[in-house]
């Protein structure tokens, strides 16, 4: 009787050691598109963030997101996010997951928070709240951010 909880237990050591073999959120491919280069302050920009190739965990409204940079690399959107406090965890193969957000030039997601100054800005995704993505995040995407009463 005592063997076969020593082999149950040697088991789920071996199946424990092999789930953590990869770190959930690191390894991962991430990608970002966006639906135009040039956003006048206020319209809605889509962006859609792909990820695969790995274990993807966090919040379950929060597995991924997306950080928009300025000319100095610094974060400057979306602001504070609200996310669930649920744990979740989906292995992400060849096939992605993915999500998409919308942002209008303004600190927060969306309209909220203070409008941005025209100019170029980078944008990310990867896993993570939106504003606070880690791991493995993908190449920059730039737009042009422009004042709605700018010329076009």
């Amino acid at each position: 009787m005592r063997d076969v909880g020593y082999q149950h237990l040697s088991a789920a050591l071996a199946l424990l050691a092999a789930c953590s073999a990869t770190a959930p959120n690191e390894g991962l491919e991430a990608t970002v598109t966006l639906d135009r280069e040039r956003l006048v302050r206020g319209d809605a920009l889509t962006i859609t963030v792909a990820v695969a190739g790995g274990i993807l965990q966090g919040s379950g409204t929060c597995l991924t997101g997306y950080n928009v940079l300025d000319a100095a690399g610094r974060i400057v959107a979306p602001g504070d996010v609200v996310c669930t406090a649920d744990l979740v965890t989906r292995r992400v193969g060849d096939r992605p997951y993915v999500r998409q957000f919308t942002w209008s030039g303004h600190t927060g997601s969306g309209t909220n928070g203070a409008p941005l100054p025209a100019g170029i800005y980078r944008i990310v995704g990867g896993a993570g709240a939106p504003g606070q993505i880690e791991g493995s995040v993908s190449a920059p995407v730039g737009v042009e951010l422009v004042d709605p009463d700018a010329p076009s």
